[in-house]
């Protein structure tokens, strides 16, 4: 995993940092792997 720090642009803007995290929490849920159901027991 690895991790990005914000620009720094975003740091003296709230609006700009708010955009940024957004398109950061969207990119994440797009790279999240699909889980495996577990097998039903019989």
């Amino acid at each position: 995993m690895s991790y990005w720090r914000a620009p720094e642009r975003c740091l003296d803007d709230t609006s700009e940092m708010k955009s940024w995290c957004n398109k950061a929490y969207a990119a994440a849920l797009r790279s999240q792997k699909p889980t495996k159901k577990p097998k039903a027991k019989r």
